[in-house]
């Protein structure tokens, strides 16, 4: 599943979902009903890998800052439909 948003994302996944990433800018992610596993693309693309050692779980509130190939995230619910609040950190000095 392709999602577009240009500043970010509320709502439900229960499969892969590629989300726009804006690179090097502070996001915030908000996980409930599930954990979500969340990969980027490496240089190249030549493999996804982790943005955390683990999936995000349910109830936890993270920040990403990373980098990705295609400006995407992946993300992928670990358990059935998973809610999800992901949205660019105003806050940051760099934003």
């Amino acid at each position: 599943m392709s999602i577009a948003a240009t500043n970010g994302l509320v709502g439900a996944i229960s499969t892969e979902a590629e989300v726009p990433y804006e690179n090097d800018k502070t996001w915030t992610l908000a996980v409930s009903g599930g954990d979500v596993a969340i990969q980027r693309w490496s240089v190249g693309k030549a493999a996804k890998v982790d943005v955390y050692n683990g999936p995000v779980l349910d109830g936890q509130e993270v920040e990403i800052k990373t980098q990705s190939s295609t400006n995407l995230l992946y993300m992928t619910p670990t358990t059935g439909v998973t809610y999800i609040d992901f949205a660019r950190k105003r806050a940051d000095s760099n934003q």
